[in-house]
Parts: structure tokens; C-alpha cells; sequence
């Protein structure tokens, strides 16, 4: 089984730490947020469901079949509007379910790194979690509020980032300036060597050559 880095792993300590101290207590705002969203979820035809699953998890169509426990075959006629039994409807639910208490989604996915390796020493990865017959509700919650706290917090650490660099008067390059760095780099890359013989002669393609291509 694959470990989280020293670093991710202490976060992992934190964020699970945080979603099992969050007591259930009465309804408040963020809740019915995620009441609507999952009842929104559920007016959407089982083809956009399944895809909303597989983007807010961030798992390959192997794994999304392993959480839903179907084939990959099923999979894909589900997603070409075939409709599923009742049992596999409710399954769907429940997971879509989880998703909005967890304020995961398709616009705000988990980190992939977070779904597949354990987030503790010893415990179980959400994909195994979510890939039970049945689910275990308060545990899987856990792990994907978890993980989803994790994401938020690279997500803010990023944009701490680039602020401080905003700041010290570096800017974002755009994307014309993006092809020309990735020309540079790959230019650099194709430059032929003085100490190999077998490179001798060979002419590089300058930036401006492969930005046209």
C-alpha cells in the first residue's frame, strides 16, 4: 500500500483530527447548503451523476467501477444514459450524498493523492472506504472531509504563494509567454552535446521555430 509523504501525513493527522471533533449538532446554513446540493444532484440524469462522481473524487474509470461495484463495461452504458437497477440508484445517491455533506464536487475535486493512499498510519484509503457493499457513512465522511481539508489547505498555501510573488513584482505569465518558456525548455533540452560524438552537427530548433509549429 503506498504512503503519504512526512508532510502530507501530518496534515492528514490534522484534517482527520478536525472532521472527527466536528460534532453533528443542530442544522446550520453550511448543512443546508449541502441539502440543496445533494438534492440537486439528484434531479441530474444518472449519466451527469456518474460523471460528477468520477470528477469530484478524481478517480480513473477502473476505480469509479470499483466505488459504484460494477463493471467498467456498466460503467460506460450509464454514462451513454442507460439507466441502472434501483439498487445501484441508491448507491449513487448515498455517494453523491456524502460528496455534498463533504462540499466536494466537479468544481471543487479531491487531490488524487488523497483519495488512494491511507491519510492515516494504519487506516484505510477513502477509495477502499467508498468501494465497500456498504458504505460506512460517519467513517467515509470522515476521510473525505479529511482529505478535502488537505486540498484546501495546498490550495491556500498556493495562492500565499503567488501572492508573496505578485508582491515582490513577479507576474503571472500569459499564455503566449507559457509557449515561448516551453519552447525555450524544450529547445534547451534537444541541444546537442560537445562530449557526445553521436550529437555532433545536429542543429536545435530555436524558440521561435518551435513556438510556430
Amino acid at each position: 500500500m503506498r504512503r503519504l509523504p512526512c508532510r502530507d501525513r501530518e496534515r492528514a493527522y490534522r484534517a482527520v483530527r478536525c472532521a472527527r471533533e466536528a460534532s453533528p449538532g443542530p442544522a446550520v446554513p453550511g448543512r443546508n447548503a449541502a441539502a440543496r446540493r445533494s438534492l440537486s444532484f439528484s434531479t441530474l440524469p444518472v449519466a451527469d451523476q456518474v460523471r460528477e462522481l468520477g470528477a469530484a473524487l478524481s478517480v480513473n474509470k477502473p476505480e469509479l467501477a470499483r466505488i459504484l461495484r460494477v463493471s467498467r463495461p456498466t460503467v460506460r452504458d450509464w454514462v451513454e444514459d442507460r439507466e441502472p437497477g434501483a439498487d445501484d440508484r441508491a448507491r449513487i445517491r448515498t455517494l453523491l450524498r456524502l460528496l455534498s455533506e463533504s462540499a466536494v464536487s466537479a468544481n471543487n475535486p479531491l487531490f488524487p493523492r488523497f483519495v488512494s493512499p491511507a491519510l492515516e498510519s494504519g487506516g484505510r484509503p477513502l477509495l477502499d472506504l467508498l468501494a465497500q457493499e456498504t458504505v460506512d457513512e460517519p467513517a467515509a465522511l470522515n476521510l473525505l472531509r479529511g482529505a478535502k481539508a488537505l486540498g484546501d489547505g495546498i490550495d491556500a498555501e498556493r495562492e500565499e504563494r503567488e501572492a508573496r510573488l505578485r508582491e515582490a513584482g513577479f507576474e503571472e505569465p500569459d499564455e503566449e509567454q507559457r509557449r515561448i518558456n516551453l519552447a525555450t525548455y524544450v529547445a534547451l533540452l534537444d541541444r546537442p552535446r560537445k562530449s557526445d560524438p553521436r550529437l555532433r552537427g545536429r542543429a536545435a530548433k530555436s524558440p521561435a521555430e518551435l513556438t510556430k509549429q
